[in-house]
């Protein structure tokens, strides 16, 4: 990052952190506390997915004063939702003008950011927003907020143990833990597992040609070794395109 590049941003920084101090952020914890059927702290909410999703509902939370809760998500640090893992897709197909992450601060806009890198002209001259910008762009808000992921921590089951919930996980943090509410920010995935057509080559320990079947969704996919091969893609959807490109 150049100099000025570095300067604008901090110069942001310094912005972002004046508006939220002039909002009260992060308030005093309002909800009171409260023993969880193990007889340990019971946690107001816990967040399952640190991805866009899970950060901004812990940063409206926080906004509320609700500060008793625990993000996790299983991904290492930084592979948190689609960006820097499957998504492959040059820019975002949304408009770059629509907000989200920021909920309402001016200071923190995909816009400010990059605005302060790059200045006006640039944010007037670009189309659409570059993919890893955006995926960077998140990591700066969740900073700025003070939004805290535990990284490669997994849920795997959600017990319901009278007006609470059990959750428990596993991972460097794992543990079983009782909340009031859990938000289950889950991405894409959250709508069921993956599915592909039935086809015997596509299953599974079946045959050997499944071993060079690769997915949508498949965080490492070696591109270069396709170089001079015909490749077969099955599917037309945006992600179908997006691999096809890449290859």
């Amino acid at each position: 990052m150049t100099d000025d590049r570095t300067s604008g941003l901090m110069a942001l920084e310094r912005d972002v952190s004046r508006d939220l101090a002039r909002l009260n952020y992060p308030p005093q914890n309002w909800v009171p506390r409260r023993v969880g059927p193990d007889g340990q702290p019971l946690l107001d909410v816990l967040v399952v997915g640190g991805g866009m999703c899970g950060q901004t509902a812990a940063f409206a939370l926080m906004r509320e004063g609700v500060r008793n809760l625990r993000v996790v998500d299983r991904a290492p640090t930084g592979g948190e939702g689609p960006w820097a893992t499957f998504a492959r897709m040059e820019t975002l197909r949304s408009p770059k003008h629509l907000t989200g992450p920021d909920l309402g601060v001016t200071a923190l806009t995909f816009r400010a950011w990059f605005e302060a890198q790059h200045g006006e002209a640039a944010w007037a001259a670009l189309h659409k927003i570059p993919r890893l910008d955006w995926w960077n762009y998140l990591l700066w808000v969740r900073r700025m907020t003070g939004v805290s992921v535990e990284n490669r921590t997994e849920l795997l089951r959600l017990l319901p143990r009278g007006d609470v919930i059990e959750a428990q996980m596993s991972g460097p943090s794992s543990s079983t833990v009782s909340a009031r509410k859990v938000v289950l920010a889950l991405g894409r995935e959250g709508s069921g597992a993956a599915q592909w057509p039935a086809l015997p080559s596509f299953v599974p320990g079946k045959s050997n040609a499944f071993s060079r079947v690769l997915h949508a969704n498949d965080t490492t996919i070696d591109f270069t070794a396709w170089k001079g091969k015909h490749v077969g893609v099955l599917g037309a959807g945006a992600s179908a395109f997006d691999n096809a490109g890449s290859a």
